[in-house]
């Protein structure tokens, strides 16, 4: 996942100001206004830190501008570490929620998703598991059926599941959705 480290620069300086408190032992980042934990975890388990930053745009005024960083990115940079371009963030014991320094390390995707896949025994996601995915694999068979019966051409099958002509004929030839 690429990431806009703009974001993370904007955030570090909020720390540097003292806006924010950040514990890399604990994985935890708080306000310092009000000495709360910070942040909500995403549909990965991810902790997501949202915070806002005041801009002054001529004809408008003020302006309030709305960011969201992974608190383990964050604690990464707390502790002195730097996050080369294309690299990720990788929480050794798989505890997306687990931010403490001694679980996090620096990995290239290819790392991370062998991690996944060789140390914490997940598979890779594909299918229905996709939480994008478009198809079933009962809407699979029926398009390999329409297509079969040659009432069909892939453009129409296409329209009718609302995926694109090439999603199809990868279904169709067994590229994807395989039987």
């Amino acid at each position: 996942m690429k990431e806009n480290n703009d974001k993370y620069i904007m955030f570090m300086k909020l720390v540097k100001d003292g806006k924010y408190t950040v514990n890399i032992e604990k994985g935890k980042i708080y306000s310092s206004r009000n000495n709360r934990e910070i942040g909500t975890p995403n549909h990965y388990g991810h902790i997501l830190i949202v915070f806002h930053i005041s801009l002054k745009i001529p004809k408008y005024g003020k302006v309030q501008k709305s960011y969201a960083v992974y608190a383990h990115r964050i604690i990464y940079l707390c502790a002195g570490n730097n996050i080369p371009a294309g690299m990720m963030i990788n929480h050794i014991n798989g505890v997306s929620s687990d931010n403490r320094i001694s679980n996090l390390e620096c990995v290239t995707p290819s790392e991370n998703g062998l991690h996944s896949y060789r140390v914490l025994k997940r598979g890779f996601v594909y299918g229905e598991r996709i939480w994008s995915a478009k198809l079933t694999s009962q809407k699979a068979s029926e398009i390999r059926e329409l297509y079969k019966n040659g009432n069909y051409p892939q453009k129409d099958i296409a329209k009718m599941f609302g995926v694109s002509r090439s999603v199809i004929n990868s279904v169709i030839h067994n590229k994807s959705w395989k039987q």
